[in-house]
């Protein structure tokens, strides 16, 4: 499904993968909902 894309992305990939906005991205990464590094 996300074979186009890295191991690890960038906000903007998880953007463009998930189809949301860049707050509702950060907002994933903060509730720990999406691994950060």
């Amino acid at each position: 499904m996300f074979k186009d894309y890295p191991d690890v992305v960038t906000v903007e990939h998880l953007q463009e993968m998930l189809g949301i906005c860049r707050k509702n991205a950060y907002l994933l990464v903060k509730q720990n909902k999406i691994h950060s590094a």
